[in-house]
């Protein structure tokens, strides 16, 4: 009598162990998430920014000329060409820069 009650306990086993295993393979869990691409882009230009900052790169201000933290007043005078993107693009150290970070330089469409 105690080897029937043996094999029905250990065949409960069985069975609750497979019917746990199943129910937790059989359900799968689905995630919808919206992204925003403007904003995946936006994260990636930052990255590389900051990424070509790390390396010497200075970025000319919005204005011309080179962006400054000094906090005398801005000359009249017009702005060399050596602020602008174009020199910028050309000099050693934003091609040594760009060689480093293009794994994360950002790939536009188009």
């Amino acid at each position: 009598m105690n080897k029937i009650w043996v094999l029905v306990l250990m065949a409960a086993l069985v069975v609750v162990g497979t019917s746990c295993g199943s129910s937790a393979t059989t359900s799968a869990v689905t995630s919808t998430t919206s992204v925003n691409p403007k904003a995946v882009m936006a994260a990636k230009r930052r990255a590389y920014r900051k990424c070509l900052i790390q390396h010497g790169v200075v970025f000319p201000s919005r204005h011309g000329g080179v962006a400054s933290t000094s906090t005398t007043a801005p000359s009249t005078t017009a702005p060399s060409t050596t602020g602008t993107l174009k020199a910028l693009r050309s000099s050693p150290t934003y091609k040594e820069a760009a060689k480093s970070c293009r794994y994360l330089k950002p790939k536009y469409k188009g």
